[in-house]
C-alpha cells in the first residue's frame, strides 16, 4: 500500500494525517488524522519567547566576560610597559586621597602626567568604550535604543562643537550639564559618546603627553594600547582559531532545502521566494459567493500580481475595487461579527513583496534593471551579515558598484530562511505561474516529494 503524510505543525498545535494513495499517487482514502494542542512557548502576558530572559543573561555574562578579558589585556600590557606589578597596580587604588580621575583626563591635555596618573587614566578608559552599533541603518532606527544611543551622541557632539572641548573627558569635568552625573543611569543615555569620541580622546591624550615629555607615551604603547581597546568580534561570529563554532554562525544555521537537499535554504528577502510566495498567495484567493466558491483567472490574477508589484500596503479591499467584486462576494479570509466585512478587509493586509519595495525604493528604477541574481545577492548579504563591513566586502566580492554598496549600508537587516533553496524555487516557480496550485507545481520537478499540507516556504 502507498500513502502519504502530512504534517502541519504550529507554535501552539502539531496535526497530522496518513493517506492512502492510488495508482496514480492520489489520496484515495484517509487512513488516520490526529492533532496535538499544546501551551504557546511565550509570555502570556506580552507574547515575548520564553527564552528571552535566559537569552539576555547570556548575553550580559559574555559582555562582562569580554570587558573583564579586556581589561586584564589592559593591565598586563601597562604591567610590560611601565615596569610595575599587579600590586604595584592595586595599590593606587588604595591611598586615602586620590585625585578626581576625570580631573586627570581633562588636565593631561595640559600638564605632563606622572608614572600613577597616567597608568589609572589607561586603566578608566579600558572601561568605557562609547556606542557603536553594527548597522548605521540600526542605529537610525529612533524607536530602538540603538536610536535613543544615537541622539544622545549628537546631541553631545553638538556641545563639543559648540564649546569648543577638545575631547569628552574635558566636557565632562567643565561643562555644568555633566556636573552631577557622569555615568548613564537607567533609560537615561544623556552621558553617552560614541567610541570613535574615546579614540580621538586616547590619541590626543598620547599625543600631548608626548610633546609634554612623558616617557611613557609612545607611539608603541598607543598603538597596542588602540589595538586591545578598540578589539571587538563581528555579531554574526562565533570563538576564533579552531573553535567548531568559529566563522559565520547564521550562514552556518541555515539549513538545507526540502527538495535541492545539498542546496541551502533561500532567505526569505531574496526576490526569488517573495514572488514565489506571491504566486502561492495569490493563487490561495478564493472569491465565495452564497454556495459559489472560485479561484481567480488569469486576468484577475495578473492584475492582483501587478498591484502587489505597485503598492506596499495593498489590501483586501484593495483588491476588491481592483477587481470589482459585487457586495454579495467575499473573499476566503476570517470575517467577525462584531465588525463589517469592509472594515476587516481594509485591514487585512496582502504584502509579500515587503523586501522588494525596500530595495525599490532605495534604487529606484535601477533595481528594475538589476538581474533576478543580483537582487537575491544584495538580500543574501543583508540577510546573512551583520555588520556594514561584513556587508559591504560581500557585495564588493560580488560586482556591486561603491554607490550601489553605499546605498545598501543605510537598508535595514532582514531575518529568516524558507523551506526551498532558490534553485528548487526557480524550477516550480514558472509551473506555479502555468497550473496555479503548488501541488501541481512540485511534481514533476521533484518526482519523490511528499504531501504537504498547509503553504510550503512560509
Amino acid at each position: 500500500m502507498k500513502y502519504a503524510i502530512g504534517i502541519d505543525a504550529g507554535i501552539a498545535s502539531v496535526g497530522s494525517a496518513v493517506v492512502m494513495l492510488n495508482d496514480v499517487d492520489q489520496p484515495c482514502r484517509i487512513i488516520r488524522l490526529s492533532s496535538r494542542v499544546f501551551e504557546k512557548a511565550e509570555n502570556p502576558k506580552d507574547g515575548s519567547s520564553l527564552a528571552a530572559p535566559r537569552r539576555e543573561y547570556r548575553g550580559a555574562r559574555r559582555r562582562l566576560r569580554r570587558k573583564s578579558f579586556r581589561k586584564q589585556r589592559i593591565k598586563d600590557l601597562i604591567i610590560d610597559k611601565f615596569g610595575v606589578s599587579v600590586e604595584y597596580i592595586d595599590s593606587l587604588y588604595q591611598q586615602k586621597q586620590l585625585t578626581d580621575i576625570y580631573q586627570i583626563r581633562a588636565e593631561s591635555l595640559d600638564r605632563l602626567l606622572d608614572k600613577d596618573e597616567f597608568i589609572r587614566l589607561l586603566i578608566h578608559l579600558s572601561q568605557r568604550r562609547g556606542f557603536k552599533s553594527n548597522r548605521k541603518a540600526d542605529a537610525n532606527d529612533k524607536k530602538s535604543d540603538a536610536g535613543a544611543l544615537l541622539s544622545a551622541v549628537n546631541e553631545n557632539n553638538e556641545i563639543l562643537k559648540e564649546k569648543g572641548y577638545r575631547t569628552i573627558g574635558e566636557m565632562l569635568f567643565k561643562d555644568e550639564k555633566f556636573s552631577d552625573c557622569k555615568r548613564n543611569k537607567a533609560e537615561d543615555y544623556k552621558v553617552t559618546f560614541s567610541r570613535q569620541n574615546y579614540c580621538d580622546e586616547i590619541k590626543c591624550i598620547f599625543e600631548s603627553q608626548r610633546g609634554l615629555g612623558n616617557p611613557f607615551a609612545t607611539d608603541e604603547l598607543e598603538g597596542k594600547y588602540l589595538e586591545i581597546y578598540l578589539s571587538q568580534r563581528a555579531f554574526d561570529e562565533g570563538p576564533g582559531g579552531d573553535s567548531p563554532y568559529g566563522g559565520n554562525l547564521i550562514e552556518k544555521m541555515i539549513g538545507k532545502c526540502t527538495f535541492e537537499k545539498n542546496e541551502p535554504r533561500a532567505v526569505k528577502a531574496s526576490y526569488s521566494f517573495e514572488y514565489f510566495n506571491l504566486l502561492c498567495k495569490v493563487n490561495a484567493i478564493k472569491t465565495v459567493n452564497g454556495k459559489t466558491k472560485r479561484g481567480l483567472n488569469e486576468e484577475e490574477r495578473q492584475k492582483v500580481i501587478s498591484a502587489a508589484f505597485a503598492k506596499n500596503n495593498l489590501t483586501y479591499g484593495g483588491i476588491r475595487k481592483l477587481l470589482g467584486l459585487a457586495d454579495d462576494c467575499y473573499f476566503n479570509i476570517s470575517y467577525s461579527d462584531d465588525k463589517t466585512a469592509e472594515e476587516i478587509e481594509k485591514k487585512t493586509k496582502f504584502s509579500y513583496l515587503s523586501a522588494y519595495h525596500t530595495f525599490k525604493k532605495a534604487y529606484s528604477s535601477e533595481y528594475d534593471t538589476w538581474s533576478k541574481e543580483k537582487r537575491n545577492s544584495l538580500a543574501y548579504a543583508l540577510t546573512v551579515y551583520k555588520n556594514d563591513s561584513k556587508i559591504e566586502a560581500w557585495l564588493r566580492e560580488n560586482g556591486f558598484s561603491e554607490t550601489e554598496i553605499k546605498i545598501a549600508s543605510s537598508l535595514p537587516s532582514f531575518t529568516k530562511t524558507a523551506n526551498l533553496s532558490v534553485k528548487a524555487i526557480d524550477k516550480t516557480t514558472p509551473r506555479l505561474i502555468q497550473f496555479h496550485t503548488l501541488k501541481n507545481a512540485v511534481n514533476p520537478p521533484f518526482l519523490g516529494g511528499f504531501l504537504i499540507f498547509g503553504t510550503m516556504a512560509t
